[in-house]
């Protein structure tokens, strides 16, 4: 368990310490079970009758998790807070977000009517597989809260801190507040919470040190690498084996970073997350954009390095990914490129996985799983949206250091194809360098990667590291390396490729600048 000091200092209350944290990790630790739940009355929102109240919540993580879980269970208590033994048990569904970043998800939004009385939190579960966080007696420290008829009761937000195989939960007003011992203390604006939960500020400053995984990567004008990661935290690359975490205030989860151009501070980035949020930050500041932004939750932003546009890609409510332009960041001018609504027709496919990747002067977007799969470029200067045509496209695009695309393609006949030039032209691999179905079979993944002296990167297995296979010579021959992680990559301009498993437990980052013929790994205290 890592519980080294992290960046964010400031964000402990007072008498917090490592040795009081990791008691009150002993006692706030649940395991994760799997199996088949007892059913649950699912009560999402609907029209109410006289004796119901409307409860809503945020679910958030340290780590991309939260995605999988669809609903809360909730138990009926008595006055005393034990369960009724007579009483029914409800499940809280999902009704707003996860916002779709690749495998990884922001905080999800869930709500339902429920009869007058209290409850207390019983399990998180996820319907599709059946697993579930059961939280045992750690329900009875989280508290009961009260259903009043005609009401709405805001529980606020339940943040689960997951670490290697354990789960703590803490219920937090919000996320990202400075300080959190007055989020403990503060409770909901709606008062619904019986008893207040005196260890959130714990888990909360716990959280805030052990943000996993990352959403995108850039490298500033100065050669320093940063990552987005969740719980407002970015990740600064000091050396190879060495990075440290940076808190960007008010934004919850870091989904999009991009160098800020031109500054004179050449440690200066943009950061866009939860809440339709932008801000820049530098060495000794954060500054919130206030130009108006259209409506939605940010995605992803890209800046042309050869100009002033930049392109954004947020989700609305109504689940449509949306592409905008505008000439700068702050001028509040975006103009509307293109749309797409994120909606699968197969029943067990919760939401469509996208990918974007960057080239010197537009993005590419792939989203895979909706009735007729999408890959479009945008431009960033002329906003000119190309629909690229591939037969039975995967979606799953990867990033390269010349901006190349790859992607599987479903079927009987399954192939892997790439692209040197933007999905101009599609090439494929030979047959012998194949992995099979990675869309069926997800732990399985094939990468692409071409330098300066046209090499070729392929990288397949069913194991947390893979192998890989160097060609310098355009496929003609091929040479094994040692080992090769599996996660999603990013490639800044350098060359350097970095692999990061994005809803892992811990955050680990493997780099290579070698175009992966060897590779250092590095934990991020």
């Amino acid at each position: 368990m890592y519980l080294a000091n992290s960046a964010s200092h400031r964000m402990k209350p007072r008498g917090f310490s490592m040795l009081r944290c990791m008691v009150m990790l002993e006692l706030f630790w649940l395991m994760l079970l799997a199996g088949c739940a007892t059913p649950a009355s699912r009560v999402g929102e609907r029209p109410m009758s006289a004796d119901e109240g409307i409860v809503r919540v945020s679910l958030a993580a340290n780590t991309g998790q939260v995605a999988s879980w669809s609903s809360i269970e909730v138990t009926q208590v008595d006055d005393s807070g034990a369960a009724v033994s007579s009483g029914r048990k409800f499940a809280l569904v999902r009704v707003g977000g996860p916002y779709t970043r690749g495998a990884v998800m922001g905080a999800v939004r869930l709500s339902g009517i429920l009869p007058e009385g209290g409850y207390k939190v019983s399990r998180l579960v996820d319907d599709r597989t059946s697993q579930f966080v059961d939280l045992k007696g750690g329900a009875d420290r989280l508290g009961t809260f009260r259903v009043r008829a005609g009401q709405t009761s805001d529980l606020g937000t339940l943040l689960v801190v997951i670490q290697f195989k354990a789960v703590a939960i803490a219920r937090i007003d919000e996320a990202t507040t400075g300080n959190p011992a007055q989020v403990a203390a503060a409770g909901t604006a709606s008062g619904a919470w019986d008893r207040p939960d005196p260890k959130s500020a714990d888990i909360l400053a716990y959280a805030l040190q052990h943000a996993a995984g990352i959403f995108d990567v850039c490298e500033l004008q100065n050669g320093q690498v940063v990552a987005a990661s969740r719980m407002g935290t970015v990740l600064v690359r000091e050396s190879a084996r060495t990075w440290k975490r940076k808190r960007v205030a008010g934004i919850e989860d870091v989904y999009a970073i991009a160098t800020y151009p031109g500054a004179v501070d050449a440690a200066k980035f943009v950061v866009g997350g939860e809440s339709n949020l932008l801000a820049i930050v530098g060495n000794n500041e954060v500054r919130r954009i206030n130009a108006p932004l259209p409506a939605g939750s940010i995605v992803s932003l890209h800046h042309n390095p050869a100009g002033s546009a930049w392109v954004l890609l947020l989700q609305d409510e109504e689940l449509m990914l949306r592409a905008y332009s505008a000439p700068g960041l702050e001028s509040g001018v975006w103009k509307e490129l293109y749309s797409v609504k994120l909606e699968s027709p197969y029943p067990k496919v919760q939401r469509p996985r996208l990918s974007v990747v960057k080239h010197p002067g537009s993005i590419t977007i792939g989203i895979e799983d909706l009735k007729q799969d999408v890959v479009v470029n945008i431009n960033f200067e002329t906003g000119a949206v190309r629909p690229i045509a591939v037969d039975r496209i995967a979606g799953v695009l990867a990033p390269t250091a010349g901006g190349i695309l790859s992607a599987g393609v479903r079927g009987w006949n399954f192939k892997q194809i790439y692209s040197f030039d933007e999905g101009l032209n599609w090439m494929s691999l030979p047959e012998n360098m194949t992995s099979y179905l990675p869309t069926v079979f997800p732990s399985k993944s094939v990468e692409i990667f071409r330098d300066a002296q046209s090499a070729v990167n392929y990288v397949s297995g069913d194991a947390p590291v893979g192998k890989i296979k160097i060609s310098l010579d355009g496929g003609a021959t091929w040479t094994e390396s040692s080992r090769v992680p599996q996660g999603k990559w990013y490639v800044v301009p350098g060359g350097t490729i970095f692999v990061s498993p994005s809803d892992a437990m811990l955050t680990s980052i493997s780099e290579s600048s070698n175009n992966g013929l060897s590779w250092t790994e590095a934990i991020v205290p």
